[in-house]
């Protein structure tokens, strides 16, 4: 193995790695984080021999993410250095750009993101049967994560410091599972022993998202799922009308069943019944942050107040000490649209909203392109990519998928549907071009057999 590619399997092992244990990695100094940032970045233009690939395009959306993300940045103008909010996002952006022409190595993302959910996925049971365990977690945070009652209910943070990012990391890790199912699908019959531990895996998995009782990703993420699954088998749903609704109806019995008699689903499913009730605290909080985001728009409404202003505004205005504890004293506005339109304006949430947009189209066209292709091998990376994407799309709604540990697996979804889209032509023009051979060589055997004759 050659030393470019050691270096794109380490970078890439990193970044994972990064993106899963960001608490824990967050508990040691900064600079612990900045020279694994910089590492990775290192390793990977050392994979490139220092020639970087691009194309215009992209370089284009560089540049305007940069704008977007420096022009009138709070963190900086503030002088809060080392600029750790900026740079997390900066690095995590850049290694976005630095896996699309790296498709060798998507197969071993893969497997490395599956490997690092299930960790985390078999933390949450074991907190779950050991819960007397869970006290370790109180020695490496100082505190008990939010949404685990003091620790009463720890599985649900396991190895995170709040309940919610252990909820991200269990639906990225289900989302991981599912693509394998997908792109498997039609190999089930020579495969059958590997998908049922896949499949199993993957319940397993979905399940750990039902234990954390976050309501927005388990909806989001399932949502996600279901719309990839129909774009990628819109024919045989068509087809399997009467099946589906078969299903639909032992899903609804066992989510009734589930809620009348274990206890874990009975919690989860009363998040979403006190959706929009006085007793939804939760969304209390958020539309005073969103009320507060919107003033601040109309405020500023061409260019906004800078990125990461709102984390500040709320420390100086919002934050209430008697309700919060300190860690809690810079917060987002649990929306990134409404957050956008605060910090960068209507200029930078038009130019965000074209990317989405531009993000969305690609994904129905990379379906709908590699699923005419067979044996095309990066299928996984193209169904990974797209429910990423969508669950992006949908929990910025409600959540800070732009500023948390989410964004660093966008990115590498983003990487996948950029890089896959590139092979996938240059894929098609091979598989192309050999048709057009093989009917030459047809061709020519059958004026040969008219000569002969």
């Amino acid at each position: 193995m050659s030393l470019r590619k050691i270096s794109a399997d380490i970078a890439n092992f990193l970044f994972v790695v990064y993106a899963f244990f960001v608490d824990i990695i967050s508990v040691f100094p900064s600079y612990i984080r900045l020279g694994m940032w910089f590492l990775i970045i290192f390793l990977q233009a050392v994979s490139y021999n220092f020639v970087i690939r691009y194309e215009k395009k992209l370089v284009f959306v560089l540049v305007l993410t940069c704008c977007i993300a420096l022009i009138n940045n709070q963190e900086i103008i503030r002088g809060n250095l080392p600029y750790m909010m900026t740079l997390k996002f900066m690095i995590t952006f850049l290694y976005f750009f630095l896996i699309i022409f790296d498709q060798s190595s998507y197969n071993k993302i893969m497997k490395t993101v599956i490997s690092m959910g299930l960790i985390n996925v078999i933390a949450t049971y074991f907190f779950l049967l050991v819960p007397s365990a869970y006290a370790a977690m109180f020695n490496v945070w100082g505190y008990y994560p939010t949404g685990t009652q003091q620790g009463t209910y720890g599985y649900r943070a396991a190895l995170t410091n709040h309940y919610s990012h252990n909820g991200i990391i269990c639906i990225i890790t289900t989302i991981a599972l599912f693509a394998v199912l997908i792109s498997d699908f039609q190999k089930q019959s020579k495969k059958k022993r590997r998908f049922i531990r896949y499949l199993v895996l993957f319940l397993l998995s979905l399940f750990a998202v039902v234990m954390t009782s976050k309501r927005g990703v388990l909806l989001f993420g399932v949502v996600a799922m279901m719309l990839v699954y129909s774009i990628c088998n819109i024919q045989n749903i068509a087809r399997n009308g009467i099946k589906i609704v078969i299903v639909a109806a032992v899903i609804v019995t066992l989510l009734y069943l589930g809620y009348r008699f274990i206890p874990i689903i009975h919690n989860t499913i009363d998040r979403f019944l006190v959706i929009g009730t006085e007793d939804d605290k939760e969304a209390d909080s958020r539309f005073e942050f969103w009320k507060a985001a919107i003033k601040l728009f109309f405020q500023h409404p061409v260019f906004g107040i800078g990125w990461f202003g709102f984390r500040y505004y709320y420390s100086e205005n919002l934050y209430d000490q008697s309700q919060r504890a300190e860690r809690y004293s810079y917060m987002n506005a649990h929306n990134v649209y409404i957050q956008m339109l605060c910090e960068s304006g209507a200029v930078g949430f038009i130019i965000y909203i074209t990317l989405l947009i531009a993000v969305t189209v690609l994904v129905f066209r990379l379906i709908h392109r590699t699923y005419r292709m067979p044996g095309y091998p990066h299928k996984r990376q193209v169904i990974f990519g797209s429910s990423m994407h969508f669950l992006f799309v949908f929990y910025s709604l409600t959540g800070n998928c732009l500023y948390d540990m989410t964004f660093a697996f966008y990115c590498i979804a983003l990487g996948f549907l950029l890089g896959t889209n590139i092979e996938s032509r240059n894929y098609k023009k091979k598989l192309l071009e050999q048709k057009k051979r093989q009917n030459e060589i047809e061709m020519l055997d059958r004026s040969r057999f008219f000569v002969d004759s």
